[in-house]
């Protein structure tokens, strides 16, 4: 079975984030992600929905790696934290790296769900499908070729394959795929410095990486986008029409539909579509702005802002003092504490003292995608929020 990766999430405490592809091992699967969720100062993990899947037992979560399968489900891998040893447990909550061996960190392969390279005091070790192929002996340890794995100590290199057999001894300078046909891979590894090589050969493992595929950015649907390339308003006597009430009417640069209109100063926003004013001539400010995806409307009034989407819906009263990033999602003040204006164009309201975008989760089977923001309370602990709003933690 083939698996792609949905994404890596470095947390280290809650922070940062990388996307990645994977393919994976034979491991269930399971039909939804695993997020951090707090209760007091204890993490577990939970589903979307804040339904506690594995409980809050670990001091802290470190990395954590989602892959997507073929059969539309997830996998993950989780960092975690007890009784001060750092290992790894996996969506099952099954312990793949045991926090015996009390290493400092972890690297989780983007391209296999089975593969793990672990150190501690500067030295490496492979674990490989649940087992330690590689003690903590090594300098290096890199994924290469055919899904082996070139270890490195000082000058001196090697390869073993995934079932842990020894390909290549470690007693040459550097070890290169010389040919790959249909059956078999050819190894050449250098024997010194004046470059004298030997060959090695094993049996090449077809289609264990599959295709990889790139995760893009968030886009959303675009009203006004698909309203104006139709082209068939009379604007001409709409604005005639507007200016008779109006001191002034004018078809916004971007989206002609909406129409711009003005009176002792202050501004409003007029439909020529739906034939209504949507935002009423009340703010001192109105800007329409294509690095928000054209969703949203930016007003301002008495120096606050405030949200509509392009019908005219209010999203966000005029509250806000302050207002940062030029694109979904926006950071919002209020009152000295932030909230977020979501890629999904969800409202979460300010009351935290630092948030911050983390990851992009997406659900391929459902089409969805989910995204995740770290945030520090107001007494300074840290959590996570959904872009629907769920706290994943509790107090």
């Amino acid at each position: 079975m083939k698996f792609k990766t949905l994404l890596t999430l470095l947390i280290f405490n809650g922070l940062g984030c990388l996307f990645a592809q994977a393919n994976g091992a034979q491991t269930p699967a399971s039909p939804y992600f695993l997020i951090p969720y707090r209760v007091k100062n204890l993490w577990g993990f939970s589903d979307q929905q804040g339904n506690i899947k594995i409980k809050p037992v670990y001091s802290a979560v470190g990395k954590i790696s989602y892959y997507w399968t073929d059969g539309k489900e997830f996998k993950s891998l989780m960092e975690v934290v007890k009784e001060n040893r750092r290992f790894v447990i996996n969506h099952l909550n099954e312990t793949v790296v045991p926090p015996e061996k009390e290493f400092d960190s972890f690297l989780f392969d983007s391209y296999s769900y089975e593969t793990i390279i672990a150190t501690k005091k500067g030295k490496k070790a492979l674990y490989y499908d649940g087992k330690e192929l590689l003690s903590c002996a090594y300098d290096d340890i890199e994924r290469i070729q055919n899904l082996s794995f070139k270890m490195r100590t000082g000058n001196l290199v090697g390869l073993v394959n995934s079932t842990g057999k020894v390909i290549i001894p470690q007693k040459f300078y550097s070890v290169y795929a010389q040919r790959i046909e249909d059956e078999n891979v050819t190894w050449g590894a250098s024997i010194d410095l004046k470059g004298k090589k030997e060959s090695f050969t094993e049996i090449n493992i077809r289609d264990t990486v599959p295709n990889t595929h790139d995760l893009g950015s968030v886009s959303l649907n675009s009203t006004l986008s698909l309203i104006t390339s139709g082209g068939y308003l009379n604007l001409d006597s709409t604005i005639k029409a507007l200016s008779v009430f109006y001191q002034d009417a004018k078809p916004d640069g971007n989206y002609s539909f909406l129409i711009h209109i003005s009176k002792n100063g202050k501004k409003g926003l007029y439909n020529a579509i739906t034939k209504k004013v949507i935002i009423p001539v009340d703010y001192e400010l109105i800007n329409i702005d294509r690095g928000l995806n054209a969703e949203i409307i930016i007003l301002v009034k008495k120096n606050f802002y405030g949200f509509f989407n392009d019908w005219g819906k209010m999203i966000v009263p005029p509250v806000i003092e302050a207002v940062y990033e030029k694109r979904l999602p926006l950071t919002l003040v209020k009152d000295g504490l932030v909230g977020m204006l979501t890629e999904s164009v969800h409202y979460i309201k300010p009351k935290y003292k630092k948030m911050a975008y983390v990851a992009t989760l997406r659900d391929f089977n459902a089409g969805k995608i989910f995204n995740l923001y770290e945030i520090e309370t107001a007494t300074g602990q840290k959590g996570f929020v959904g872009n629907n709003g769920l706290e994943y933690f509790q107090n």
